[in-house]
């Protein structure tokens, strides 16, 4: 994308310099009228000029020139302080700007070959990064003017990627377990077990089934195979649609009419939500839907653009950005799809076979946009045609969502169901890849956790130089999974090491002298300081409640001492009779404001002698106040149980705490800047009811996961965690103007204790999947829903003068 910048074309005009010589002293302005013609729009010609003559200036000025020519000499660039582009550089302008489409053809086909992830969430987290990528070009082209040192910006990070590629990326374990090639693969696997904190025995992989002959599978392969042949036509069309509209839009960032480097970092930023949309999409619908839907909403978009007048740059601007989300996605789906559509003895193949496609569209996209010359219309139409063709292609293919993942290239069709070709492959590696599944669960692919067991040095009194894998396999039962269990050992016995090793031991108790945690160096919480495991996790939740409770506690005490510091409310001390004190406050904010305020200005004011005085029992004893009462209770209380109920919880969603704790805390400042905005244009009650049934929602689509996707439940996670934030602001807005002053502070304040109490039970109501996993979210899930129902029974205070007195008529 930096070739947008690199070529990137600034106003120009002929040089005209010639006119000097017969008038040194003309003013930049007075040589263009000279020297150059006019459009009709009154601009300047940028390839034309005024035949030079042999006249002097007096003459050129009473007559003019009528003849006009190429730019004989050049051209003038009026570019920025430091600017220059290869257009500047090279003079490709006018009959030459077909070259800058050519400079990015050539750009595109000297692009890498390579190979993507095989996990969809590592490989949507992977285009992410290359959309913050695309987000910072934008300010890096704006920061470095000159197109050389952007060009030396840009690609001297390459380098150190390239020799971090070659020192640490390692092969395919799958892969290499297809080639017989199992100590490499041991290898790698034991690695990625020391990365993730886990163990793994020598012998794990004499569990699968590896003859001594691996499968070898050429290029050829994929086209001599019938299902492979088909396959590969149809993604390689794929990849070459998502390829073709993303780099036709991308490369023309420039003529869509704004700012080029804000478009520049929208077309960096859609592409986030896109990679995470399409994340979401393909563990529901499916690859194929997914990838056939974001295909032909990308067509659909680039053939829109069309319909929309010139003079509408920023609609024009909206609509590429969805045609860019929508190319985005699809790439993005494509890497996932064609990994799974290819088997392991020529994946690697088969895939890079389909970037090449892409690669290809890469270096035609920029050179169709030279065929407006015919007419306008045609780039965007072939944008627009070719990924609608793609989408139906792609409903030819098979959905591969939950099939396991293909290895042996030779298939067989029973019934519409495929078989592995077995007599096919007797001469063949074969490999059974479920078991080498459990063997990557039992490595981690996810996370850090602290797996913990019971302590068991007992037995070292016996053998004191038993490792610690002889340990456990001595002291601690083993569950179905084949991991040791974290609550139970083998009893301590009073037999010697050979007896023990000989025979077993049978009976198992409770963990009686502690347990040992697996933490990183230094590393300790709660949990580890107190042996809070076990059958003492309950305490875990109830450390979290306690800590709730601590916080009403401090609502509670340090909210009446604060009254003694903060200055009253001056409409409320307007509506107790004191107008002093509140003239004494409003002089005080208007002299802080840098205003003044007429000493007389609250005697027009209607103020009598007998201030109102109410107390709480007035909010229950007034019916609306009652009503209003309960159910903003009922939203703060909602808002608070899924805000903490998700926060207190992060540990809990599959990835690593730190990182999840850093994304919910990102997500509250959209949440809060949407909220703010929504409440002025949706008002009040439509907003605050739209998010506690959004919280709601994604609290019970999370109980739709399937526990091995731990990157969707979190951002499902953290879009329940939005839509609480969000309710939990606007609450805040919302309860105070519903309020009248002379009990607004003890409504809001009651609200907020129904918060707290709600605080406190968060945590607690996780002790409830004892019962049933599900319970806690379906808590979360139905109760925001309830409360967003309940909302929409209150009336709206957009644009409402604030009440001030308890009685209404």
């Amino acid at each position: 994308m930096g070739q947008v910048f690199i070529g990137m074309s600034f106003p120009h005009h002929c040089k005209t310099d010639w006119i000097l010589e017969r008038g040194p002293n003309l003013t930049e302005e007075e040589q263009k009228n000279l020297t150059l013609p006019v459009n009709e729009d009154g601009s300047f010609e940028s390839c034309k000029m005024f035949t030079p003559v042999d006249w002097d200036l007096e003459t050129i000025e009473a007559y003019g020139i009528n003849n006009t020519t190429e730019c004989t000499d050049g051209w003038d660039y009026e570019t920025h302080k430091g600017g220059s582009s290869i257009l500047t550089e090279f003079d490709l302008v006018c009959d030459k700007n077909g070259l800058i489409q050519a400079t990015q053809s050539v750009y595109m086909a000297g692009m890498e070959w390579t190979d993507p992830s095989r996990a969809a969430s590592c490989t949507i987290a992977l285009m992410a990064s290359y959309s913050v990528g695309l987000m910072l070009l934008s300010g890096l082209a704006y920061l470095v003017p000159n197109w050389r040192m952007l060009q030396l910006v840009l690609a001297s990070p390459l380098v150190v990627v390239l020799v971090l590629f070659y020192c640490f990326l390692p092969e395919s374990a799958r892969w290499l377990v297809t080639q017989g090639r199992k100590e490499e693969a041991l290898k790698v696997l034991q690695r990625a077990a020391q990365v993730n904190g886990r163990t793994m025995a020598e012998d794990r992989l004499d569990k699968l089934e590896i003859t001594d002959t691996p499968e070898r599978r050429s290029m050829l392969d994929i086209f001599r195979i019938p299902y492979l042949r088909k396959r590969t036509l149809i993604m390689g069309f794929n990849w070459f649609a998502s390829s073709i509209v993303y780099f036709g839009l991308s490369l023309n960032v420039g003529n869509f009419g704004l700012n080029i480097y804000l478009t520049q970092f929208i077309f960096g930023v859609v592409e986030i939500p896109a990679n995470l949309i399409s994340l979401v999409l393909i563990q529901f619908l499916g690859r194929r839907i997914s990838q056939t839907g974001f295909q032909v909403f990308g067509g659909i978009a680039c053939l829109v653009i069309l319909a929309i007048p010139q003079d509408l740059p920023v609609v024009t601007t909206v609509i590429a950005v969805l045609g860019k989300f929508g190319a985005t996605a699809s790439f993005s789906i494509a890497y996932v799809y064609s990994a799974e559509l290819y088997p392991t003895a020529v994946r690697q193949k088969g895939v890079g076979l389909n970037s090449m496609c892409a690669r290809v569209a890469g270096i035609l996209a920029p050179l169709i946009w030279l065929l407006e010359v015919f007419h306008y219309a045609i780039p965007m139409v072939i944008y627009g045609i070719i990924p609608i063709i793609a989408g139906g292609l792609c409903l030819f293919l098979p959905e591969t969502l939950n099939v396991e993942l293909q290895d042996h290239a030779e298939l067989k069709l029973i019934n519409n169901i495929i078989y592995f070709d077995l007599k096919a492959l007797h001469n063949q590696c074969h490999v059974n890849m479920s078991s080498f599944g459990q063997v990557l669960k039992e490595i981690g692919e996810f996370g850090m956790s602290f797996p913990h067991h019971c302590n068991t040095d007992w037995i070292l009194e016996r053998g004191p130089n038993l490792t610690g894998e002889e340990q456990k396999n001595l002291t601690l039962p083993v569950n179905e999974d084949g991991s040791f269990e974290s609550c139970k050992m083998f009893t301590p016995v009073d037999l010697d090491l050979e007896t023990i090793e000989a025979y077993g031991i049978n009976s198992t108790t409770g963990c009686t002298d502690g347990w040992d945690y697996d933490t990183p160096k230094d590393g300790s919480s709660t949990l580890t300081e107190f042996d809070l495991v076990c059958d003492k996790n309950v305490f875990i939740r109830a450390s979290q409640s306690v800590y709730m409770a601590g916080f009403l506690f401090g609502a509670l005490t340090f909210g009446a001492i604060s009254d003694s510091f903060l200055p009253e409310s001056a409409r409320w001390l307007i509506t107790q009779g004191r107008k002093e004190e509140a003239l004494k406050l409003l002089r005080k904010a208007a002299q802080t404001n840098g205003r003044t305020m007429a000493e007389d200005r609250l005697d027009k004011l209607e103020i009598t002698d007998t201030p109102e005085r109410r107390s709480m029992l007035d909010i229950f004893r007034i019916p609306y106040l009652r009503k209003r009462t309960l159910i903003l209770g009922c939203i703060w209380f909602a808002s608070s149980l899924v805000y903490y109920g998700l926060s207190l919880n992060v540990g809990s969603f599959g990835l690593n705490i730190y990182l999840t704790q850093f994304t919910f805390g990102v997500v509250e400042i959209p949440a809060s800047l949407s909220g703010l905005f929504l409440i002025q244009v949706l008002g009040r009650r439509i907003t605050q009811a739209g998010f506690e049934v959004f919280a709601g929602i994604a609290c019970l689509v999370v109980l739709a996961i399937p526990k091995d996707l731990p990157v969707v439940t979190t951002i499902i996670a953290v879009l329940g965690k939005f839509g609480a934030t969000a309710s939990f602001n606007i609450a805040f807005v919302y309860s105070a103007e519903l309020y009248p002053t002379v009990v607004r502070q003890k409504g809001v304040g009651l609200n907020s204790m129904c918060a707290r109490v709600a605080g406190i039970l968060a945590p607690l109501i996780w002790l409830l999947e004892v019962f049933h996993y599900a319970i806690p979210m379906v808590i979360y899930g139905i109760i925001p829903i309830i409360a967003g129902g309940l909302c929409l029974l209150l009336p709206e205070t957009l644009n409402f003068e604030l009440q001030d007195h308890a009685d209404l008529k």
